[in-house]
């Protein structure tokens, strides 16, 4: 969690506790999109269709943090 609010802040250059709390709360999704993207990586070394899919889990998990 700390590490996930660090890139947060990081980003958005200024602190906002409300979208800090969003990140919390998804926390535990965000981690098993991470497990999910680690597993994949592993399965499919370095390939399109796994680099595709890894991009679309990233991009689930990101818009599931904005909500």
């Amino acid at each position: 969690i700390d590490a996930i609010l660090s890139v947060n802040r990081s980003v958005a250059k200024v602190y906002h506790p409300e979208a800090d709390a969003r990140l919390i709360a998804q926390a535990p999704a965000l981690l098993a999109a991470l497990r999910q993207i680690e597993d994949m990586t592993i399965d499919y070394v370095a390939t399109d269709k796994a680099a595709g899919h890894i991009a679309k889990v990233a991009r689930e998990a990101i818009e599931a943090a904005k909500s």
